[in-house]
């Protein structure tokens, strides 16, 4: 028999799986990484969407709102796998702690966005 340690750890890493795949922000990434500029420094100091579109454009907004719906994507399809049992359980599962990422981000001081494109 299994012991309920090992459901918890399963659990566990799956929930800490999602939410570090949710904790990654697309306006950060693009405004970082590809704009050599950091999007909170401008506007309302946002890491959103809406002060990217504001600031740089609409030229790599495309760019931010794949990245943060594709993660998402990737977090619902990890879940419905390894919950084999019950794959809508898991994706719901995943979908939560995915949200829970981009809105409380530990790698931003649990300063996130709204949930909007990633809901």
């Amino acid at each position: 028999m299994i012991g309920i340690w090992w459901y918890f750890l399963y659990y566990g890493g799956i929930a800490l799986a999602c939410y570090l795949l949710g904790c990654f922000n697309g306006a950060v990434i693009v405004s970082k990484y590809i704009l050599r500029d950091d999007v909170r420094n401008h506007g309302s100091g946002n890491a959103g969407l809406t002060n990217f579109h504001r600031t740089f454009g609409g030229g790599l907004t495309l760019v931010v709102i794949l990245c943060d719906v594709l993660k998402a994507v990737l977090a619902v399809l990890l879940g419905s796998w390894l919950f084999r049992g019950n794959p809508m359980l898991g994706k719901y599962f995943a979908a939560l702690f995915c949200l829970l990422g981009h809105m409380f981000p530990c790698m931003f001081h649990f300063k996130g966005g709204k949930g909007i494109l990633s809901g």
